[in-house]
């Protein structure tokens, strides 16, 4: 593919968050704390991105979120959609464990082609795994219903190659690009990026994964009131 263009924390949380409203959130797991209190957050507004970032190049256990928020990470406090994404848990399969993770990536692309949703701008080898992102321009949290059914059809096309079930909320955050995963010892880098324009409109993306499109909603409920109608 080239040199990777989301190569470092910084371009990474540009990647998601290079615009729009709300707060990002980065974390990481601190081994010297207890669990579960080992998890140390925290969420600044996005202009200070270039002020966070850079320092958690090598850090252990780094995470950033996928969407925005007002404040603290929570789904109350969603303040924009901007991604929909997977996390695929490969190593947990023990047919997919030992593969490299370019081959697991390609069968990725082959589930999503068969099930007719476009391929990621951005997939994330996470050390012992592999982030799979679809990045949408900002939308509210209206949109969230509409989100979640989306979620849930990349979640049921790429299963069988270990996507993460608790993975799918709009709260979720996933390992941060120039972090380290403790537990492979590996560099979270990119593996494969779309060059050009890599943003989808959010409409677009959704009828891209959604059966049927807004068009076609539109058009069977209209059928469906019709119906209705004729048989009064």
């Amino acid at each position: 593919i080239g040199e990777a263009l989301v190569n470092s924390p910084l371009s990474h949380g540009r990647f998601l968050h290079g615009s729009g409203k709300g707060y990002f959130s980065v974390a990481r797991i601190v081994p010297s704390l207890p669990h579960p209190n080992n998890w140390e957050q925290c969420s600044y507004p996005i202009r200070e991105l270039s002020e966070i970032l850079p320092s958690y190049g090598g850090v252990h256990d780094a995470y950033i979120s996928q969407n925005r928020f007002w404040g603290s990470r929570a789904i109350s406090r969603l303040a924009q959609l901007c991604t929909m994404y997977v996390d695929l848990d490969y190593y947990k399969i023990p047919d997919l464990a030992g593969m490299h993770p370019l081959a697991v990536m390609d069968m990725a692309f082959e589930q999503l082609q068969r099930a007719r949703i476009p391929r990621p701008s951005l997939v994330v080898a996470t050390g012992r795994g592999l982030a799979l992102v679809w990045p949408h321009e900002p939308v509210p949290p209206a949109a969230l219903a509409k989100w979640k059914l989306c979620q849930d059809y990349i979640f049921e096309a790429l299963k069988e190659l270990g996507a993460d079930s608790s993975a799918r909320d709009a709260a979720r955050m996933l390992r941060l690009v120039g972090s380290r995963n403790s537990k492979s010892r590996n560099i979270v880098e990119t593996l494969w990026e779309e060059h050009g324009e890599s943003t989808w409109g959010f409409g677009d993306l959704a009828d891209e994964i959604l059966p049927l499109t807004r068009e076609q909603l539109q058009e069977l409920r209209a059928r469906r009131l019709e119906g209705g109608e004729q048989k009064k």
